[in-house]
């Protein structure tokens, strides 16, 4: 039996300093962590039903200031006997763009929820993720990598054994117009590009919470990782679809 799963690990950044920092953080704070528990969980609804025919083995857990999603690498040979036949091999694996959909779909609910950055992981490892355990060594690892200072932008990456299992499709989208893919590699490392956080009605939120951001970030000292350095470097990626837009 196989514990093989794709888990997508994504931390809030700068939580714990407000936690610590801010008398009745969590009073101020209970209204939205419950609103973005609601959101989270109907993600977890649309993605189990994201071809309308069936249910994918997706599990989700929040834990404090962090989101642990996974999947299986393939699906359960049992979904694909009731699935048209039509469909049967290209869901037999994970789709890449689904995978990377889905991260940045949490991502954009962790921002305009509690109006922050965050930044996470797409792995492969060992795994197993239900109503009652988290265990194995892909989480460990997943939560590691995370951490690492080589992982300095608030985005989500994809790690190493991500890449190699799914090299022939990331090779493929790196190769598109940078218009037409969600994917960006810099100093060696992909990671996925937040598109759709400063278009349409998103515009004037986005705007507003890297304002509030910046001058937050100027009143905290973080030798390893500067937060400024996180807000100027997200609002310069989104000025990069201004410019591709105007």
């Amino acid at each position: 039996m196989s514990f093989e799963r794709i888990i997508i690990y994504i931390d809030v950044l700068g939580f714990s300093k407000k936690v610590q920092g801010e008398e009745n953080f969590l009073e101020s704070y209970e209204a939205k962590l419950r609103n973005l528990y609601d959101i989270h969980n109907c993600n977890q609804e649309f993605v189990e039903h994201r071809k309308g025919f069936y249910s994918l083995e997706f599990k989700s857990t929040m834990i404090s200031d962090s989101f642990l999603f996974s999947l299986p690498l393939e699906e359960n040979p049992r979904i694909l006997e009731n699935m048209p036949e039509q469909f049967r091999e290209a869901s037999a694996k994970q789709s890449l763009n689904y995978i990377l959909l889905a991260a940045l779909n949490i991502y954009q609910d962790v921002f305009f929820e509690l109006k922050g950055l965050a930044r996470g992981i797409i792995h492969i490892g060992d795994l197993i993720h239900d109503e009652h355990f988290i265990v194995g060594k892909g989480f460990i690892e997943a939560y590691e990598l995370e951490r690492e200072e080589s992982f300095q932008h608030p985005s989500i990456y994809l790690s190493s054994a991500f890449q190699e299992r799914y090299k022939d499709e990331i090779t493929s989208e790196l190769k598109k117009d940078r218009n037409h893919t969600l994917l960006r590699e810099e100093n060696n490392k992909i990671y996925i590009f937040p598109a759709g956080f400063n278009t349409g009605t998103n515009r004037e939120k986005t705007q507003n919470i890297i304002k509030n951001g910046l001058e937050e970030a100027q009143n905290i000292s973080d030798a390893k990782r500067p937060p400024c350095d996180k807000w100027i470097w997200f609002e310069k990626i989104l000025r990069e679809v201004d410019e591709k837009i105007d």
